[in-house]
């Protein structure tokens, strides 16, 4: 059997068997592996397989065979992606990266680092997991600025035909399809809060990005 040797961040655990796990990772050159992690649970867990942890930089050895599941040999944690109050969100940055990589992106360990290097500059933690969400969203082609129609690419202003609509999981102005009005003014507050990172969004703009997130995620997975 091969073995490969790279860095790492962990997306999710299963249990699988009594002792072990099925750990799925974004590597920065290998893409996304499943790898089979040996006495992980219980009293047999392995001392060296306890630095296996989410929110931290992983640096990995495995081998493996075609066709077969990896076998993960060594791991080594390194630095943390952002503060440890800021982990929880973190967590909800990397579920939505396990969702939208599930298939192999070329470029899948950068923007996740990317994304969590965004959720760390911000200091309220539930504006950074929104801008860091977007961001993964706007990296994977599922979404773009929110300044502009996504259909012709006009800017947003007071004229009626270039107010913007939702529609469909998509960010429209009035010229290129209807929909549902989408307040421009909370609108510029999401804005300006992916450009300012000590901005804390009020509750309306907060949930009118989640809304819009989970739309997109929505359309994603009916596609």
């Amino acid at each position: 059997m091969a073995e490969f040797c790279d860095a790492a961040l962990l997306l999710r655990s299963i249990p699988y068997r009594e002792h072990s796990l099925i750990c799925h990772v974004l590597t920065r050159h290998h893409g996304r592996l499943a790898l089979l992690v040996h006495k992980a649970r219980g009293q047999r867990k392995h001392g060296r397989l306890a630095e296996l942890a989410p929110m931290h930089e992983l640096s990995l050895r495995w081998r493996c065979s075609r066709g077969e599941l990896g076998v993960l040999l060594e791991v080594s944690r390194r630095a943390a992606v952002c503060a440890e109050s800021h982990w929880l969100y973190g967590q909800h940055v990397t579920a939505m990266a396990n969702d939208l990589f599930r298939e192999y992106h070329d470029h899948a360990y950068d923007d996740l680092q990317q994304a969590y290097q965004m959720l760390a500059c911000y200091q309220d933690g539930r504006t950074g997991q929104l801008a860091a969400q977007w961001q993964l969203l706007m990296a994977a082609g599922w979404a773009a600025s929110l300044a502009s129609c996504w259909q012709c690419g006009s800017l947003f202003g007071p004229a009626e035909k270039t107010q913007p609509l939702w529609y469909r999981g998509q960010l429209h102005c009035h010229r290129c399809s209807q929909g549902v009005a989408v307040d421009p003014v909370v609108l510029s507050s999401l804005i300006h809060a992916q450009q300012h990172t000590d901005d804390k969004l009020h509750d309306d703009a907060c949930r009118l990005w989640e809304n819009m997130r989970d739309s997109v995620l929505y359309h994603i997975y009916q596609s």
